[in-house]
């Protein structure tokens, strides 16, 4: 009976993903976009490395590689301006629909609840709320809803760590490479097509900060953290040498806010294990930094054309100078009044709003790197009110719960949620999405 669904299944999904391919094929051939082809080739080979997997750790290496196909792309098109990669996510959990039906039933009746009045909420004000940008309202909430059904596709902890052991080796040397300037043609292309100066802090000073294989800089960032945060998880050498090296890139680079949750992270695991001297020794250090580099000669212009590792060594080593005073922290301060405002004026929400500097319309309707509250101000009171009562039930497990690798993720999903946007993050976020769902459903 098994084998007969087995193959039921597997003819199901050959056929959604014959119809799709001829769907992209036509509309390929009618506009006389051929780039429209390439999705057909990636989700073919991904469906054939599922069936012969029986997993999707290859799609979630795709994600990793996310942003280098994007480029790649855009080099061969000319600057298309709809990136035809961005709906392999979207078509790959179509064809596998059925699967993720299978996990929502499964799940426990509380959870998919959650999930569903989540997605209730924004696909509402996805619709209804400024329609005048319903295409940028509808990659918006892709970006933003996606993820919670492709966390669907993790099984277990041990599946990102092997996706992460595997990529990582090839994500790092790529990184140095563009360190040192070794832009592929790709590369080059995009940077300056998309003149990100102010997007993503591409630039410090007079460098470009290297974002590897992923769409953003933040994304890489938290790649790196979170090959850091692996080893306190999973007992395995490679991944002790992979985050020594990950460390070095995070401090060289200047992944300040990637730096700061790992910081914070040590402090949780140290009291969720009772490792007090850990815990002291950290503040020490951190006390002892602060207190040196305000004594010692410290040239503070970030700000700068100046080029060169001694400016991404500054850039990291500001806040500790400057401590309260941080330009970074400066900023944050003004977004979070200029936020509050925003609230106050649209207290039912201004609709789900993809990047401004990235979409057409220079829509920017407001300023914010964290997810918390750019859901907030998109949907208004009544996901403000939904994502308060998650926070309170997660802080309670976080609390009160055992620490293992399931808390572990949980705790980094927090930090992500209220420090940093999902806006061009797509390996990240159905890992931490993935943490949420498991920790409530008690698996």
């Amino acid at each position: 009976m098994r084998l007969n669904t087995f193959f039921q299944e597997s003819r199901i999904r050959i056929l959604v993903f014959i119809l799709i391919s001829v769907c992209l094929i036509i509309f390929a051939m009618i506009s006389k976009m051929m780039v429209f082809m390439t999705p057909v080739i990636i989700l073919g080979f991904l469906v054939l490395s599922e069936r012969m997997m029986k997993n999707h750790k290859m799609f979630f290496i795709f994600l990793i590689f996310y942003g280098l196909f994007s480029k790649i792309i855009f080099y061969i098109s000319g600057g298309i301006k709809f990136n035809p990669i961005f709906i392999i996510p979207a078509l790959y959990m179509i064809i596998y629909i059925d699967e993720i039906i299978r996990e929502l039933i499964a799940m426990k009746i509380k959870v998919r609840t959650g999930i569903m009045i989540y997605v209730g909420i924004a696909l509402i004000f996805t619709i209804f709320v400024n329609l005048k940008y319903i295409t940028t309202q509808m990659i918006s909430f892709n970006i933003m809803i996606l993820p919670i059904f492709l966390a669907l596709f993790i099984k277990k902890a041990e599946d990102i760590k092997e996706v992460i052991i595997k990529t990582a080796p090839i994500v790092l040397i790529y990184a140095v490479l563009q360190y040192m300037g070794l832009f592929t043609i790709f590369d080059s292309c995009w940077i300056k097509a998309n003149s990100l100066i102010t997007y993503d802090s591409l630039y410090i000073g007079g460098n470009i900060r290297p974002f590897s294989t992923f769409a953003s800089i933040e994304e890489f960032g938290y790649f790196l953290m979170m090959i850091l945060v692996l080893p306190f998880i999973f007992k395995d050498k490679r991944l002790i040498v992979l985050s020594v090296i990950s460390f070095i890139l995070l401090f060289i680079f200047s992944f300040r806010l990637p730096l700061m949750i790992f910081i914070v992270f040590l402090f949780y695991f140290g009291l969720k294990k009772k490792m007090y001297k850990l815990v002291v020794i950290i503040l020490l250090i951190l006390i002892l930094l602060t207190v040196i580099l305000n004594i010692i000669p410290f040239k503070e212009d970030i700000h700068t054309k100046e080029k060169g590792i001694n400016v991404f060594v500054r850039h990291t080593l500001e806040p500790f100078r400057n401590v309260f005073r941080s330009y970074s922290l400066e900023r944050r301060v003004k977004d979070i009044r200029t936020n509050i405002n925003n609230f106050k004026s649209f207290p039912y929400g201004m609709g789900l709003n993809h990047n401004p500097r990235n979409l057409p319309h220079n829509r920017n309707i407001y300023h914010s790197e964290s997810a918390f509250v750019m859901m907030m101000l998109s949907c208004g009171i009544t996901m403000l009110i939904f994502m308060i009562i998650i926070l309170i039930l997660i802080s309670r497990k976080l609390l009160i719960k055992k620490i293992n690798s399931d808390l572990i993720f949980l705790f980094l999903s927090v930090c992500f949620l209220l420090f940093s946007h999902v806006l061009s993050f797509h390996f990240i976020t159905p890992i931490f999405y993935y943490a949420i769902i498991r920790n409530f459903n008690g698996k």
